[in-house]
């Protein structure tokens, strides 16, 4: 099979992987002890909006999903959109294809989610009103200037590196 077609970069399956992910249970972890980095990108997917909720909900659903399944020691760090060619981008510009929203608090999304987010002028306009909005309920936020892939390892191991250093050295 071709990587392009009609032009455009083929659409990876990235989706297949998420459909067989489990649903979470943090029961047995102490979410209090741990800080959990969560993936933007994912997260964005994961949840399930309310049909028909403004973006204000959104945002609420949000972020009681993030401290109901992550705790309050969490970092959510998004993708953000840069100009640069790569093969993400490509992937972006071919989905960006999808009608654009005028987004405010009270934008009433009646569009289904992922045909919403599909659109990267769309997607970075919730992204700015999440940010803001987790902000505010004390949860970190971070949008990287390309893929957050980089930031969620760096931030990962030097933390674990931290912890393993405090436990040796004790």
């Amino acid at each position: 099979m071709a990587l392009f077609h009609e032009g455009v970069m083929r659409k990876g399956k990235k989706s297949s992987l998420y459909d067989v992910l489990p649903v979470e249970n943090n029961a047995a972890l102490d979410l209090n002890q741990t800080t959990n980095v969560v993936n933007g990108g994912f997260l964005l997917h994961r949840m399930k909006w309310k049909p028909s909720s403004n973006v204000s909900s959104i945002c609420h659903q949000y972020i009681t999903y993030v401290q109901k399944n992550y705790g309050v020691n969490c970092m959510v760090v998004f993708d953000g959109y840069s100009d640069v060619n790569s093969t993400k981008r490509a992937e972006q510009k071919r989905r960006s294809l999808t009608k654009t929203s005028v987004v405010n608090e009270n934008t009433i999304i009646t569009v289904q989610q992922e045909h919403f987010l599909a659109n990267e002028k769309n997607k970075t306009r919730l992204i700015q009103f999440l940010t803001e909005k987790m902000t505010a309920a004390g949860i970190e936020t971070t949008v990287a200037t390309g893929d957050a892939d980089g930031i969620i390892v760096s931030f990962s191991s030097s933390n674990c590196c931290n912890m393993l250093w405090r436990i040796s050295t004790r």
